[in-house]
């Protein structure tokens, strides 16, 4: 029986292509070759006429059958050097509480993974961790140090304490400093503060008044806080318009309604002009209970990225685009930017699929207590995710174990199409997800790395090119 082989296939309205998985090249091909593809790779019959083209495709080492045979991450027997040097930065959790009490706030209640405590990070962990990274990050030199809460700039003093240390301590290395807040305490102070220390803050806004508000309140109060986070964004860029245009930008949480009035607020708001917006949708990661989509909001969500998508290969005027779809523009290119040119021979006999980082490495979360956690995304509550401490360092067991979760699919993996393009890690899994639940998140990605395919394919053969830059250019 011949070898089928490893491949997806997919159309666009540019014409047919072919997913070679163990290559990672996506390769155009005619009518002829398409329509024997997809016959070989349903068949068991042995011998299928084929087309010369095809012979010529495998002679340049394409559509083999290979397949990944055994599940460990590239970068298992490089943890204790990479844990030891190669540090890139912390997200300290300098407190549990915070001045609001957003519907979906992963504090809210309405999580497994955390609540609202008066907990706050003493001086004496903030600075041990700082000194943790220093002593971890010799081959970096470039280290980043965030502040997370809760709503970080309750604890002010412990940031300003923090950043100062860091100055006085860290020697020839390049250090960047970041905090999300929710803008209601953006005093005078603070904003000098920041300004002085080129502090890149992203403020959580979710839109219009009425969006914003409904959501985003006081604690122990029915008042919102929108009137006083956009106060505090003039009076910042009244008194800094220089750092407010290049170190601040937004992180809209949309919820599954309301996505024109959103986007209309950001692209309309002058205050907004050319912001960098995140926008991000209420997650269902350890939520208590399903999030789904309205039609509408998806329906409004795939119009807005059409036009921009028009506006990229200069088929429409950006006057007519929003720049609330920049950021999943830039993600488009990115995902395949880089890989012309430096194709493999085959997937490796031992490998993991793609999507997990170095778990705290690019982003060592370090709770109010000194726990560290891979990134600030996942569950506080699962002990399994807790990678050590400020005491004892890194448990490189448990770290090893959360960088091959491939293996909790049990060879599943090794038969998908997009092994080397998977964006599953541990910050995209519930604590208590079934083999069930995990099925349908892995084929969900799937469906997106395909829609990330077509587009990607669509741009490139209306010429933008996605190699030299000119896509954020664009944008």
């Amino acid at each position: 029986m011949h070898e089928k082989p490893f491949i997806h296939l997919f159309e666009t309205s540019e014409g047919k292509y072919c997913y070679d998985v163990n290559t990672d090249c996506i390769l155009k091909v005619s009518e002829t070759e398409y329509s024997y593809l997809k016959e070989v790779r349903g068949s068991n019959k042995d011998i299928l006429p084929e087309p010369p083209t095809i012979e010529l495709l495998k002679k340049h080492g394409y559509l083999k059958a290979d397949k990944v045979q055994k599940t460990e991450h590239p970068d298992t027997h490089l943890l204790k050097y990479h844990c030891a040097n190669k540090v890139e930065g912390i997200i300290l959790q300098v407190t549990q509480n915070c001045n609001l009490r957003c519907e979906y706030c992963a504090y809210s209640g309405g999580y497994k993974n955390r609540v609202h405590t008066n907990k706050r990070m003493s001086k004496e962990t903030a600075l041990q961790a700082i000194d943790f990274l220093i002593d971890h990050s010799k081959d970096c030199s470039q280290i980043n140090i965030g502040f997370y809460g809760g709503e970080p700039l309750l604890e002010f003093d412990l940031i300003k304490e923090c950043v100062n240390y860091s100055i006085e301590r860290i020697e020839g290395k390049i250090i960047h400093f970041s905090l999300t807040t929710n803008g209601t305490l953006l005093t005078e102070e603070v904003m000098d503060f920041f300004v002085k220390h080129k502090v890149l803050l992203t403020i959580s806004l979710d839109g219009p008044e009425e969006v914003h508000d409904k959501n985003r309140k006081f604690a122990n109060s029915e008042k919102g806080s929108f009137a006083v986070v956009m106060n505090n964004l003039r009076k910042l860029q009244k008194k800094y318009p220089v750092y407010f245009k290049k170190n601040v930008s937004y992180n809209a949480v949309l919820e599954t309604e309301n996505y024109n009035i959103v986007q209309d607020f950001f692209d309309n708001t002058p205050i907004f002009k050319n912001a960098a917006l995140m926008p991000t949708l209420v997650t269902d990661v350890n939520s208590n209970k399903e999030i789904k989509k309205s039609e509408q909001f998806l329906i409004e969500n795939q119009y807005s990225y059409f036009l921009t998508c028009l506006h990229i290969a200069e088929r429409l005027s950006k006057k007519k685009t929003s720049n609330f779809e920049s950021s999943q523009i830039i993600s488009l290119g990115q995902s395949r930017k880089g890989k012309i040119g430096r194709q493999r021979w085959k997937l490796p006999e031992k490998w993991h699929h793609g999507g997990p980082c170095i778990p705290g490495i690019m982003r060592l979360f370090i709770d109010v207590d000194g726990n560290f956690y891979p990134c600030e995304k996942v569950s506080e509550q699962c002990t399994a995710m807790r990678i050590g401490n400020l005491t004892d360092g890194y448990d490189l067991e448990r770290v090893n174990q959360l960088l091959n979760v491939e293996k909790r699919r049990n060879g599943k993996c090794f038969n998908c199409w997009a092994y080397s393009e998977c964006k599953m890690c541990i910050g995209s899994i519930s604590i208590d997800d079934t083999e069930e639940e995990l099925d349908k998140k892995y084929a969900a990605m799937r469906i997106r790395v395909e829609e990330e395919f077509k587009d990607y394919c669509v741009l490139k053969s209306l010429g933008i090119d996605f190699e030299m830059g000119l896509l954020d250019e664009a944008i």
